[in-house]
């Protein structure tokens, strides 16, 4: 007579319960990948607000001309939060996606801002981050 080595009652199936598990799992990857892509997205467009803001303040102090505008000098000359500058004032790997900032005045419109996240997107031979990647948002600024 052969045995019944089954552990599970015999009424119950363990086969939808492995689904169940895998299914959750799978889940609880995506929510996590989401609301993490949500939150970089959130943090950069805060970011960006904050650099707008911090542009017409250096406006403001009578700095019309935009075309030299960098982050170096909005970091110096203006109180940008050190989130956005990094230690030593140059928007490297400072942003959410672990890029640079990059701030330039528009070049076909002399009176716009153009404010740059580079993403990291590959490392070269020489273990660097090249930045072939960007988002990219052009501002116009009041008068």
């Amino acid at each position: 007579m052969a045995s019944n080595k089954n552990t599970f009652p015999p009424m119950i199936n363990p086969d939808p319960f492995i689904l169940i598990i895998i299914v959750t799992i799978g889940l609880i990857y995506y929510f996590t990948h989401t609301v993490t892509a949500d939150w970089e997205r959130r943090l950069w467009h805060t970011q960006t607000l904050s650099i707008e803001r911090h542009v017409e303040q250096w406006k403001a102090q009578g700095n019309d001309d935009l075309s030299k505008l960098n982050i170096q000098i909005l970091c110096v000359e203006t109180n940008l939060p050190t989130d956005i500058c990094g230690p030593n004032n140059d928007g490297v790997a400072t942003n959410p996606f672990g890029g640079h900032w990059i701030v330039t005045g528009n070049r076909d419109h002399p009176t716009w801002l153009d404010i740059t996240a580079t993403l990291p997107d590959d490392i070269n031979e020489n273990n660097q981050v090249t930045e072939n990647v960007h988002i990219k948002k052009t501002v116009k600024l009041q008068p």
